[in-house]
């Protein structure tokens, strides 16, 4: 994942709203990501160490800190994301106006803590892995904050289209989708493979055959043919529901959102099936 380059100078003039939304999501949710999993993988590495009830509480305190801000923001843009649909609130510029405030604030006490204590901290004596690890701790959370500086650009540019709704273009590309029968749940719902390119979907006493261009999983950029999430669904109807995930894991993860987020729009059923 690519960092930003100079904190808070990304320029969200020109963009539009697919484009800032896009950022939101891939830019700024999957580095908190990114840096919660780095921060913890290395704190938890220091807990196994002889130094690490030797550390002072406030540094201790700062690094767990971290966490519950970085996972607050990424909660904060997602309910975000979730309630664009229904229009840019006022709400949505102030929480990220909050985390921009959040995070430059919370820069400076990383800062603090970590130089005040330095001469305190029993891995700074020599310099072994208990060393590498918080300073890679401390690391990845300044650049985490620096990182989200640039909330306050994207919500300068997002004020510019409060009360108007957001379309997500995966979405606009699945309103041509076949018309299916509504359920009031998973259990009305029965989808059977009938070959590689089409299922077969029955709703109470509806039954009808779809091919993958019709429940939206065509891959426009392939000349129109099936994309990775059918390949994924196609393999989860012949294992009956079953799948194991062996390479490529966090790819494939996002592709079974991509098909539950597509079969509960097919279905309008809020749950994952």
């Amino acid at each position: 994942m690519t960092r930003m380059g100079f904190a808070g100078t990304t320029d969200y003039r020109y963009q539009d709203m697919d484009e800032i939304c896009k950022d939101l999501e891939n830019r700024y949710i999957a580095l908190l990501k990114q840096s919660i999993k780095i921060i913890k993988g290395n704190l938890k590495q220091l807990e196994t160490t002889e130094e690490m009830p030797l550390i002072p509480e406030e540094v201790v305190t700062i690094v767990k800190t971290s966490l519950e801000i970085f996972q607050s923001i990424q909660d904060d843009i997602q309910n975000i994301l979730d309630d664009l649909k229904n229009g840019v609130k006022e709400w949505h510029i102030k929480t990220l106006e909050n985390g921009f405030s959040l995070s430059s604030e919370f820069s400076e006490r990383i800062y603090k803590v970590y130089h005040n204590n330095r001469g305190n901290l029993p891995c700074y004596n020599r310099p072994e892995k208990e060393r590498e690890l918080l300073e890679n701790i401390y690391a990845e959370s300044r650049q985490m904050c620096f990182d989200l500086l640039d909330l306050y650009n994207v919500r300068g540019r997002l004020e510019c289209f409060i009360g108007k709704k957001y379309i997500h273009s995966d979405d606009k590309q699945d309103s041509g989708i076949v018309s299916i029968k509504k359920a009031d749940s998973w259990e009305q719902i029965q989808i059977e493979l009938i070959d590689k390119e089409n299922i077969s979907i029955n709703v109470k006493k509806y039954k009808k055959k779809c091919h993958y261009s019709e429940v939206g999983f065509k891959d426009n950029r392939k000349k129109g043919n099936h994309n990775l999430s059918w390949v994924i669904l196609v393999t989860i109807l012949v294992e009956k529901g079953v799948i194991e995930i062996l390479q490529n894991g966090e790819n494939i993860e996002k592709n079974i959102q991509e098909i539950n987020k597509k079969l509960k729009n097919i279905f309008s059923i809020k749950s994952n099936p």
